[in-house]
């Protein structure tokens, strides 16, 4: 007797990510890093000490401005296995780019934080040096010794130089700071923990006084938090970027919708207020004015929201959303990035249908991080068993082999491990990391609530030698659609379940963090693994699956037969995912 499969349905996989959001993920540097102080508060939200000031003070020039990429201090940071006596330094890159920008403008000061020890809860560190350099490896062509630091932890150093340095034109550059370790328990590295997309300010090291080995931690524990302070006539004002945005990837007609974009400061002086463009589809553009309540500063960020649009007419064809900062503090944006146009669909009224929604996990044995999301993905399991939530775990072999690693799921895990190792996507649309369970389910809740434009299912049989599946899907879509092709295709996924046992690896073994029971297993576990990724037969989806001629409501039917891969160990312990996938996206 043939054996049914598990159907799983999935509708509307996008294949690009809108969220925003960043992910702190494992360490990679040689010694690694301890965490030795975080704030109780989020960051941007702690109290730091009074700054200190080191060094002559000069006359304000034309204008000036704290060139800071870094937010708010937000933990301590140090190197495993540090002795008394290594040298340490952090800093950040004025790229090439950002030195053509600036270029004719000086360097006066430089600002950092002073450390945290745990033992007690002082800055040991009464020393640093400023350094200036072209090449990270090389000699600094400019140094500064400063002392007398104050004991008090988070105390930010305004160190001025004493011969200010002239940014040139296309000449990238780094800014560090320098410093011996007193203590063992120091933890000097200031960063705001938080995921930010490029890498300028990520940058420390460790070594004796004259070589150090730099790595770059800005994927994993944020931005450090230091900075320089210009001053010249050429620096940039009234300029507000758009960043990014968030969007939901399908609306329902004459139903209010929302836009979230990300809004940067990116000029010398503050900002009180804005001016900006909304256009939805052929929408009549609206304008409005916004009064950011006290002062919005260089570098700062802030997620923005606009509410209530609406669109009249629904189309299987995504219609375009574009917002545009016009006017700041009443005069023309000066930015070189003051709009972005996003993508959305509109569904017809009343005729949409429920989302289901997948997760796919960017995991490996190797991940001492990873068994937070093993406890998330249990959990999704354990509460979801009705294929609503369906859990998708990615091994990844880019760092160490994994013996669960499924080379036709890589282009996923490369898509998911854009923000570290754990980390996960909701419908390919969403970047969550995945622990605690609670915040992943509130993600899990906002993607169902988006309108569904298809309905999936699927059953399955085993072909007669059981060397593949024979699947008959069924959809149907709640628009009419005459395209000469489609651009929704169907894709099929295998998981399999009770995998193993294999060692995973585990940091959390031995910590006070509660986290599903690992702090109580040994580093590695041994480990049984359910919904690993086993095989994908496209990541773009089967061509033609779904026909460019669809009737709103009518039911579709697509026959397949997927060879199963050779690494699935029992094919009665596997799991179908049907994915619709949209190619636009």
């Amino acid at each position: 007797m043939k054996k049914a499969i598990l159907s799983l349905a999935c509708a509307a996989i996008a294949l690009a990510a809108q969220a925003i959001s960043g992910n702190v993920v494992a360490p990679k540097s040689p010694l690694g890093f301890h965490q030795n102080w975080q704030a109780d508060a989020p960051a941007g939200t702690i109290e730091v000490g009074p700054a200190v000031h080191f060094g002559p003070s000069r006359a304000d020039e034309t204008l000036s401005m704290e060139y800071m990429l870094a937010g708010e201090p937000y933990t301590a940071l140090g190197f495993n296995g540090q002795t008394v006596g290594m040298t340490q330094a952090y800093g950040f890159q004025f790229t090439a780019d950002e030195a053509t920008k600036y270029a004719g403008n000086q360097v006066d000061y430089v600002t950092f934080y002073t450390s945290y020890n745990g033992n007690d809860e002082k800055n040991h560190i009464k020393r640093v040096t400023v350094c200036l350099t072209y090449d990270l490896q090389g000699t600094p062509f400019y140094t500064e010794e400063f002392t007398g630091l104050p004991e008090t932890v988070f105390t930010k150093v305004k160190a001025e130089l004493a011969t200010p340095y002239t940014i040139e034109a296309g000449k990238e550059f780094y800014v560090y700071v320098k410093f011996l370790i007193n203590d063992e328990a120091d933890s000097p590295i200031i960063v705001d923990y938080t995921g930010h997309a490029g890498d300028e300010a990520g940058w420390v090291a460790y070594g004796n006084t004259t070589t150090l080995t730099w790595d770059n931690i800005s994927g994993m524990f944020g931005f450090v938090c230091i900075g320089a302070g210009l001053s010249g006539s050429n620096l940039p004002t009234n300029s507000m970027d758009v960043t990014n945005y968030a969007i939901d990837p399908a609306v329902e007609q004459n139903k209010p919708f929302d836009l979230s974009l990300m809004l940067k400061n990116s000029a010398a002086n503050p900002i009180t207020s804005f001016e900006y463009e909304v256009t939805v589809g052929d929408n009549e553009p609206e304008t409005l004015n916004y009064e950011i309540p006290g002062e919005f500063r260089f570098n700062q960020e802030t997620i923005f929201q606009v509410t209530g649009l609406t669109y009249a007419t629904a189309s299987s064809t995504p219609i375009n959303v574009t917002f545009k900062v016009t006017k700041v503090n009443g005069v023309a944006n000066n930015s070189l990035a003051p709009e972005l146009t996003c993508q959305t669909v509109v569904l017809p009224e009343g005729k949409t249908y429920v989302r289901n929604v997948v997760i796919e996990e960017a995991t490996g044995v190797w991940c001492g991080y990873c068994p937070a999301g093993i406890v998330t993905m249990e959990a999704i399991r354990e509460n979801f068993p009705d294929g609503e939530f369906i859990p998708v775990g990615v091994h990844g072999a880019s760092i160490k082999d994994d013996p669960m690693y499924a080379s036709t799921y890589s282009k996923v895990f490369s898509l998911i491990a854009n923000s570290g190792v754990p980390s996960a996507l909701l419908n390919r649309s969403v970047d969550v990391y995945p622990f605690p369970y609670e915040e992943v389910l509130e993600y899990y809740e906002m993607v169902r609530r988006v309108p569904g434009l298809a309905t999936v299912s699927a059953t399955a049989e085993f072909s007669d030698d059981r060397s593949a599946l024979n699947i008959h899907t069924t959809f149907a879509f709640c628009f009419d659609d005459n395209s000469e092709k489609s651009i929704y295709r169907l894709a099929y996924g295998i998981t399999e379940d009770n995998v193993g046992p294999y060692n995973q690896t585990n940091y959390y073994s031995g910590e006070d963090e509660e986290v599903g029971g690992w702090e109580s297993k040994p580093n590695p576990a041994s480990t049984m693994y359910n919904d690993v990724a086993r095989q994908l037969n496209s990541y773009n989806g089967i061509l033609n699956s779904v026909p460019g001629t669809i009737v709103a409501g009518q039911e579709y039917t697509h026959d397949y037969a997927l060879k199963l891969a050779t690494n699935i160990k029992d094919k009665d312990k596997i799991n179908l995912v049907v994915y619709l996938v949209n190619t636009n996206r």
